[in-house]
């Protein structure tokens, strides 16, 4: 079952975004972002 998980990053500027994603566990769902985005620094992961 794919749950909803929320990725704070820190982009190039050094600002800190967040994007929702969804996948079946933490893991996955980090793969999954740095996949379109391998130059993004992950500080938190959350699960919604």
């Amino acid at each position: 079952m794919a749950e909803k998980y929320l990725i704070y990053y820190q982009a190039k500027t050094g600002v800190v975004k967040k994007v929702p994603v969804f996948a079946s566990h933490k893991e996955k769902a980090r793969e999954d972002h740095l996949k379109s985005n391998p130059q993004s620094k992950i500080t938190h992961i959350r699960l919604l």
